[in-house]
């Protein structure tokens, strides 16, 4: 459930790195949208040092280039009741939750990005911390899924983990988004040489 508050663009100053590694991402298709419209992909960044942080909105994945009106700050979060609160000029992305997963449980996690890669996935697939192929896309228990790869795995130290219950679905984060877009760029450069 999203609460949101409606109210004008972000500070195009706030978005600049975010959108330009958003870009980045979009040309290389670790974000877009199907050939059936749904869009997939999503990036956020953590506001000052509070649990509040910018985020793609809703049904962005699909266009080819974003501005200040197309994302929108998450203010608070509630993963038993499945709800959280935005303000911005569009409703935050269904994946929030996840994004909010990590940023309360990493105190040190500054930016993270969830991409799409049939590849990437197969070949991380419990490689690396994995969730449960019981948890779905954009609800409670992937969130809580992550805060248990954080508690349990060595998640802190690889930084990237696998959705085990949503097909070609990662997450990399890092102490800022160039971070953890740097690491995915890694691991897509190394599945190329691997052909």
């Amino acid at each position: 459930l999203c609460h949101w508050k409606p109210s004008g663009p972000l500070d195009p100053e706030e978005i600049d790195e975010i959108n330009a590694w958003r870009d980045r991402l979009y040309r290389l298709g670790l974000i877009g949208a199907y050939e059936n419209g749904i869009g997939y992909g999503n990036l956020s960044i953590r506001k000052g040092q509070s649990d509040a942080f910018i985020i793609t909105g809703s049904g962005t994945g699909r266009l080819r280039s974003l501005d200040e009106t197309h994302y929108t700050c998450v203010t608070s979060v509630d993963f038993e009741a499945n709800s959280l609160t935005c303000r911005g000029p569009v409703r935050a992305s269904s994946e929030s939750l996840t994004h909010a997963a990590v940023y309360v449980s990493h105190r040190a996690a500054g930016g993270v990005i969830h991409i799409h890669h049939m590849g990437l996935w197969k070949n991380l697939m419990d490689c690396v911390p994995t969730t449960s192929p019981k948890a779905e896309y954009g609800t409670p228990e992937m969130a809580f899924e992550v805060m248990r790869l954080l508690r349990e795995s060595n998640l802190r130290g690889k930084n990237v983990l696998v959705m085990g219950g949503h097909e070609e679905g990662l997450i990399a984060f890092g102490k800022g988004i160039s971070e953890a877009g740097g690491l995915l760029l890694n691991l897509y450069g190394d599945l190329g040489v691997r052909g």
